[in-house]
Parts: C-alpha cells; structure tokens; sequence
C-alpha cells in the first residue's frame, strides 16, 4: 500500500513536470530571444559578490538582489494570462529555496517574505537566474535549476528538510 502510494506521487510528480514543460515549450513559441540582454545593458556580467556578508541581514543589498532577480524574470519569462500556471511554478519554487524551505500552508501563506531572505539564498537566487538567461534557456530550464536545488537541500521533502534559522 505505501509502496503503492509512493509510485503515485512520483507518477503526479513527473505529471506536472511534463506540464510545466509543454506551457514553457508552448510560450518560447513567441518569447523573443534575449541572450543579448547583458550586452544591451553594458553588463558581460552581472554579478554580485555578496559572500562578503556572510549570513548577515542587509536590506539595502537585499533588495537589490530581489528586486534585480525579479526584473530578469519578470522580463524573460512568458507573459500573458495564459503563462501565469507557468510563472507561478516558476516564482513557488523561487520562493522555497530563498525561504530556506517554507512551503505555502494550506490558506496559500508562505509564513516567510523573500524579499527579507538571507543574501546567500538571494545572492544563489540571482546567480541562477542570470546564468539561466545567459544561456538562453527556456522557462522550463529555470524551473528546473531552483527545484533541483530545493530537492538536493531536502525542502521536498519534509523529513529531508534541513532545519529552520
């Protein structure tokens, strides 16, 4: 019977990935490309050593990093009523790995604000999305770089969760 249970949960698993893959394959259809984009800006690179700051709180650079991260994403990701499934499982598992694991209750509050995340989640956070946009990847890509991360730190799986600051 668990076993059972188990095969089910990884069938909805790869279900959903297979979903998130055709709306993502979906919209690139009409995403014009943006591999440029750094170019465009004046920035081969923009990258940002926060690693100077340990595990210290600093809104200001905080901020930064949310808020440039969000802006690549906001901009290169598929727009449009019909993409917002997709950017939402995009922006959840976004959400779970600068939150160090907190998972949305079951009245859709997270219980932790990203914006207010520890620079090393965010500093990781932006990295991935400027490497992702770097490369040209789909949304699909994105989703995938920030769930294997939240896997690989347990935050899928509850009794593998790395526990709470």
């Amino acid at each position: 019977m668990e076993n059972d249970d188990k095969i089910k949960k990884e069938l909805e698993r790869l279900k959903r990935e297979q979903e998130i893959k055709r709306m993502s394959d979906e919209a690139e259809k009409i995403r014009p490309n943006q591999i440029e984009l750094f170019k465009e800006i004046g920035q081969e690179d923009p990258s940002f050593d926060a690693s100077m700051f340990g595990d210290a709180a600093n809104p200001s650079t905080s901020h930064k990093l949310y808020y440039g991260m969000m802006r690549l994403m906001k901009d290169n990701l598929p727009s449009g009523p019909e993409n917002e499934p997709l950017r939402r499982y995009v922006y959840d598992e976004k959400n779970l790995f600068i939150t160090r694991g907190k998972h949305l209750n079951t009245e859709g509050f997270r219980g932790a604000d990203g914006r207010m995340a520890y620079i090393v989640e965010l500093q990781k956070a932006f990295d991935i999305t400027a490497d992702w946009l770097r490369k040209g990847g789909q949304a699909f890509d994105l989703y995938l770089a920030f769930h294997q991360m939240n896997k690989e730190l347990g935050y899928h799986n509850p009794a593998e969760q790395a526990p709470q600051s």
